[in-house]
């Protein structure tokens, strides 16, 4: 099973319930058919469910405002109906009918992609588009690029230049949160790269290796608290890993189990007294729970590790304050308000972290693409620097991943 099977393995029809021309038809939002590339022209289905016991008539929108999200980039494509003479359709009653729309997926999307049409409410789909990178021959981008603001999008041109770039995802989340106590600010970056091609030869004839990525996590702690807004320490974190495909359990309950397992290497980029550095053979399994109809879910992630090659000098006993041990628990509807928790032992006493984050466009009118972000922290061994004290901090900002 390949690394894409696996993004549309988890696919989530999304199916919101919202009265329809106050019919109280049901609309759910399909993936479209086969294995999407990048730039192709793809047909959406659409059904309309009428739960009531009489027929009524819907009346089919002739365009469709998708939005398409990736890891990288946010675009908005007009996808138009396949058979413009159809305007009104009958549905039989407790019946459903399916219309078709069709588009142009622009260039600079590929990977794990989220749609959402602003007709339909919150109705959405996930699926994965082949990531194909374009040649100069093809540069030229496909109709719906050359429409309305898409005509003048620059990454449409620019990605023929980059074909790699497909291979970055985001990895851990992304944040700039502002303590209640400013010395205790905080913000993080975090990436991943793929480092080989699913489509080519080694990886045809071994599946295994397109789940090999290099990671990267930066956390930074800024104390604005003082004269310099001074960065008062920062944690650099790459890594190399193997996450695997999504592992059938048998269990139908268990829309997700996949284990993940890398070397991490962690430092703070200082010399002399204030050097910290430590190196991390670890493994995550994860559990995944998914109500669909109501998007509800549970991530189940303890993380598992030993340290090789600690610093003796800077943190000899770093494993007294950071444990061996992290669980990870994620909850909510992801629509709406999520939380995202860890919990850790060590000889030296516990340590709670909690995210809670929620989807501005729910309160802006759906006019910005950022998360409200509170994090609780009582740790220990939160910055490497001062490894052996405990934080507590509440903090507030903006994230991009949650």
């Amino acid at each position: 099973m390949s690394l894409k099977t696996i993004a549309i393995a988890v696919v989530m029809l999304l199916g919101i319930v919202f009265a329809a021309n106050a019919q109280g038809v049901d609309i759910v939002l399909g993936p479209p058919p086969g294995r999407p590339t990048t730039g192709a022209a793809i047909v959406l289905p659409v059904y309309f469910h009428n739960p009531a016991d009489t027929a009524v008539d819907v009346s089919l929108p002739a365009a469709l405002t998708c939005r398409l999200s990736s890891a990288l980039v946010t675009l908005e494509v007009v996808a138009t109906r396949t058979d413009p003479s159809v305007e009104i359709i009958p549905v039989n009653a407790r019946g459903y009918v399916k219309a078709l729309y069709a588009l142009d997926l622009p260039v600079t999307l590929g990977g794990a992609i989220r749609l959402e049409v602003a007709e339909l409410g919150e109705a959405g789909v996930i699926f994965n588009i082949d990531d194909a990178a374009p040649s100069l021959a093809e540069a030229e981008p496909p109709a719906a690029d050359l429409q309305g603001t898409e005509k003048t999008h620059l990454d449409s041109f620019l990605y023929i230049y980059q074909p790699y770039a497909r291979n970055i995802f985001f990895y851990q989340p992304m944040y700039f949160l502002m303590g209640i106590d400013p010395e205790e600010t905080k913000f993080q970056l975090s990436i991943k790269y793929r480092l080989f091609n699913p489509e080519k030869s080694i990886s045809q004839k071994h599946p295994w290796v397109p789940n090999i990525f290099l990671g990267y996590t930066q956390t930074s702690f800024w104390d604005l608290a003082s004269d310099s807004r001074a960065f008062e320490d920062t944690s650099y974190k790459p890594e190399i890993f193997y996450q695997t495909q999504n592992i059938d359990t048998g269990l139908a309950w268990v829309k997700g189990f996949f284990l993940q397992t890398g070397f991490q290497h962690e430092s703070n980029g200082r010399g002399g007294d204030e050097s910290r550095s430590t190196n991390y053979l670890y493994m995550e399994p994860s559990l995944i729970f998914l109500e669909e109809k109501e998007v509800l879910g549970l991530r189940i992630a303890p993380r598992f590790w030993l340290y090789v090659d600690n610093s003796e000098d800077g943190n000899p006993d770093i494993e007294d304050y950071r444990g061996y041990f992290d669980l990870g628990l994620t909850f909510g509807n992801a629509s709406r308000l999520v939380f995202d928790n860890h919990f850790r032992w060590a000889q030296e006493g516990a340590s709670i972290e909690v995210n809670m984050t929620y989807p501005l466009h729910r309160l802006l009118r759906d006019n910005i693409d950022l998360y409200l972000h509170v994090q609780y922290a009582n740790v220990l061994g939160e910055s490497l620097l001062h490894y052996t004290e405990r934080t507590e901090a509440v903090r507030i900002g903006l994230a991009i991943v949650r």
